[in-house]
């Protein structure tokens, strides 16, 4: 990582022995999809994941089970590619679980502080 003025703790999270999966679901953004559509038109935006196969269930070109399929595969995709980047940087300090479980959150506030020494 390039030398900063700035103290910095990286801290990354995940499930112990990483497994992709998707947490939460689809429910509703086809509905949202055709309402963001209709108010702004065919905006750059709707090409995100997820809202891209939205939109395909919108125009009857993809059944829901497969935009959902499609969806989570390409979620998986997304977050292989956000570990193969993040694991090449050495100061990362990796915690098992998931940021929204307090012990992990409780690990994670003890090492950024011990890194800048608050």
């Amino acid at each position: 990582m390039a030398e900063t003025m700035y103290d910095v703790a990286i801290v990354g999270s995940g499930p112990a022995g990483y497994t992709a999966a998707i947490r939460g679901g689809q429910l509703g953004l086809v509905e949202e999809t055709r309402g963001l559509l209709e108010r702004y038109g065919p905006v750059k935006a709707l090409d995100a994941l997820g809202y891209k196969q939205a939109m395909a269930v919108a125009r009857g070109e993809m059944s829901e089970a497969e935009a959902i399929q499609a969806t989570q595969q390409g979620h998986r995709n997304y977050a292989k590619r956000q570990l193969t980047w993040f694991r090449r940087e050495p100061e990362v300090r990796w915690i098992a679980g998931f940021g929204d479980d307090a012990e992990t959150a409780r690990v994670a506030m003890e090492w950024v502080g011990e890194s800048l020494s608050i």
